[in-house]
């Protein structure tokens, strides 16, 4: 018999961290997430919540299910040994100790992790005649749990003596709940147990109910005509205690109100046109499915943003630092009844509904960047030294962009062949802002090898005019007549002379009346344009001038301004940026060998790649953080790095392509060019994930045989 592999087969899964969101970027991007189950899909979802270990637990149309980010399985009641399959659930609870308590038609039931299944912990039958499906479950500070049914039977189970009791049935307790259904219970921070309650009959409503276990002091909220801050409603359809301790409830008729339980006010929040931003309930006359509209959601986040959702009419988010309000819709074809919101320990939001209304999860983490779909094809962002908050935007197709970071206005300079003075091109590689006045634009369909079709070449903008004169880039070796490079680097050094590279054309400079380009053939040991690719030509802080060669493994060469020459200055390494830290050394940005830093000294350096953290070894350009930061840009995302310590940190932005350049602006705000457009983010928004990642062995393969449950995965032949 052939030899079998042990597999271990390992359910790790990692819910990023959330940040504090810049007012211009609170938006949440909402996605529909899709569970299947046996081919079987889920498309309702009214409890939400999460155990220790990290598992969504939901019920849902096809009943409990657990879900680990990756796959779900759900689970049925177990009654007297017998499964319920999709068994209606009624709420679903989790306590301090872990416990999962769920509550069904049947009953209490409890998950056992033992045998990883529901089991019945007590029936209707067993703790009432007439109880029926427990509703609401909570617990207390001495960890005991209360739980109420629909039919508004209220009982509490002492754990400690594993005994359960009933409270107000008798005709001489100061409460009956007689037609009545208790709806949710909360237990707040002082030891009050709340009661939401709804009347199933034409009784005396019964409201919201404050019953202290302590004391045994009871407060009863209703509805009052004449008391414009009393309840709307006398049907409670949700309560929750917020991080400062107020009770926020929500009724039928739209109804939200917060009790301060300080003052013991209880003011009633209603829409207000004269405040529209203000924090309320969205706000609907229209019934839904035949009844009134309920406020179902109430949630504060991590950083004090209240969500509150009523049913048809979506969901408000209030921002309670930055006070600006927005409201969520979810467009759903059917009336969109959202019942459950769950913010799980990183921060992502968690919404279900019903009738269809399905699952979405908002992941903060994509929202810690912007995405400006108003450019495509971005190749570099460079900011005016003159006017900083105008950012120049290079693309691929789409011409010359100008963004004003303060009013949001886009101007878009195309080619107009009608037009002489319109840009030379729609391909823009690379820009330089010589003055206020005056923008050198390098266009053209070149390549990352540096070959292009002969239709690049400078344009200089006048900018407050706007028009562009055209300068080709031709040389008279190459035998290639009238052949114009596309530009990929311009910079400018000390004595005013424009350096332009053009990739298997060389390197051009211009005179200092910037009105001749003529190619540049000191480089020693080599003759162009047939021996080198020159794609990058760069100024540093020291003053210093670099080109780098594309050809073969790449050369990097230092300019000698006495010898008026490139000499060769580090071999092996295709350079695509150069920085100078506090040190003196150099950090350099290379194609396909990650990021270098070197000691000029003695010539030693550090490579770092992949293997040290770095999201891709084709390190695209670099920008000077804060603190020992540099900001580095790679084919496929931005990542930190600290100078003094070396380490490297993924930012965990989407993973595009990403092309080449990336801006620090002086609002400290980091630009990246990429195919799907501009990508803009703060650095204190995108500090990493502070959460180490929760893994969790699911099941244990030894064999094709399941080591944690002993059950074979396979059929075995008999």
């Amino acid at each position: 018999m052939e030899s079998k592999f042990i597999t271990y087969l390992i359910s790790l899964f990692t819910f990023l961290v959330t940040v504090e969101l810049n007012a211009q970027l609170e938006e949440h991007d909402f996605k529909k997430v899709q569970i299947e189950i046996e081919g079987e899909i889920v498309y309702d979802a009214n409890f939400i919540t999460q155990d220790h270990q990290g598992f969504i637990w939901m019920s849902t149309n096809l009943g409990l299910i657990k879900y680990n980010g990756i796959e779900a399985k759900k689970y049925s009641n177990q009654v007297d040994g017998q499964e319920i399959p999709n068994e209606e659930i009624m709420c679903l609870f989790i306590d301090s100790k872990d416990d999962i308590w769920i509550g069904y038609k049947s009953g209490l039931s409890k998950y056992d992790p033992y045998c990883d299944c529901v089991k019945q912990f007590y029936s209707t039958a067993a703790i009432g005649a007439t109880a029926e499906g427990v509703k609401g479950i909570a617990e207390d500070k001495n960890l005991d749990l209360w739980f109420g049914t629909e039919n508004g039977e209220l009982y509490l189970y002492s754990k400690q003596i594993d005994s359960i009791q009933r409270y107000f049935y008798r005709p001489s307790d100061p409460l009956d709940f007689y037609k009545t259904k208790i709806e949710e219970l909360l237990v707040d921070r002082t030891n009050n147990l709340w009661i939401a309650t709804v009347p199933l009959d034409s009784v005396t409503p019964k409201g919201l109910i404050r019953f202290n276990i302590d004391s045994g002091n009871i407060r009863q909220f209703l509805h009052d005509p004449n008391d414009s801050n009393s309840l709307v409603d006398n049907r409670i359809s949700k309560i929750y205690e917020d991080r400062q301790g107020r009770i926020l409830i929500g009724t039928y008729k739209s109804g939200f109100h917060i009790y301060n339980p300080r003052s013991e006010i209880l003011k009633r929040i209603s829409f207000n046109n004269d405040y529209p931003n203000k924090i309320h309930a969205p706000y609907s006359e229209n019934s839904v499915l035949g009844d009134d509209p309920f406020v179902r959601i109430i949630h504060q986040d991590q950083h004090e943003g209240y969500w509150i959702g009523t049913t048809g009419k979506g969901i408000n988010y209030f921002n309670s630092k930055t006070k600006t309000f927005k409201n969520y819709n979810f467009n759903l074809v059917n009336p969109q009844l959202l019942f459950a919101i769950y913010e799980d320990r990183q921060g992502n939001l968690w919404i279900g509904g019903i009738r269809g209304s399905g699952l979405y999860k908002a992941d903060p983490m994509s929202r810690k960047y912007n995405l400006n779909t108003n450019f495509n094809n971005v190749s570099k962002t460079f900011e005016s030294p003159y006017t900083p908050e105008i950012i120049w935007v290079t693309s691929f197709q789409q011409g010359l962009g100008k963004l004003n970071v303060k009013t949001n206005e886009i101007t878009k300079y195309v080619r107009d062949k009608d037009n002489s003075n319109s840009i030379g091109h729609n391909w823009v590689r690379t820009a330089y802002q010589e003055n206020s006045n005056t923008l050198w634009v390098g266009i053209g369909t070149g390549d990352e090898k540096g070959i292009g079709t002969g239709d690049g070449g400078v344009d200089r903008m006048d900018i407050e005019a706007e028009t562009f004169e055209h300068f080709k880039l031709t040389r008279d070796d190459d035998g290639k007549d009238g052949f114009s490079y596309t530009p990929y680097f311009i910079c400018e050094d000390s004595e005013g002379y424009l350096w332009v590279t053009g990739g298997k054309g060389g390197l051009f400079r211009s005179d200092k009346e910037k009105k001749v380009f003529k190619p540049f053939k000191h480089f020693k040991n080599h003759n162009q344009p047939n021996d080198m690719i020159l794609n990058v030509v760069l100024k540093d802080s020291n003053g210093d001038l670099w080109a780098s060669d594309f050809k073969d493994e790449g050369t990097l060469y230092l300019y000698d301004k006495d010898e008026n020459t490139f000499n060769p200055y580090l071999k092996g390494f295709k350079m695509i940026d150069i920085q100078v830290d506090k040190k003196g050394w150099y950090l350099i940005g290379t194609w396909e060998k990650g990021l270098v830093h070197l000691n000029p000294k003695d010539g030693t350096y550090v490579q770092y790649s992949k293997a040290d953290g770095l999201p891709s070894n084709d390190v695209i350009h670099l920008a000077n953080g804060v603190d020992g930061i540099v900001w580095v840009g790679t084919r496929i995302g931005p990542a930190k790095f600290n100078i003094e310590t070396g380490e490297i940190s993924s930012l965990g932005l989407p993973k595009v392509r990403y092309n080449p350049g990336i801006l620090r602006a002086s609002d400290n705000r980091i630009y990246m060019g990429a195919n799907d457009g501009l990508v803009s983010f703060y650095p204190n928004q995108v500090e990493g994930n502070p959460y180490a990642p929760q893994i969790e062995i699911s099941d244990l393969l030894i064999s094709e045989r399941n080591y944690l449950t002993g059950k074979s995965t396979t059929n075995t032949l008999k």
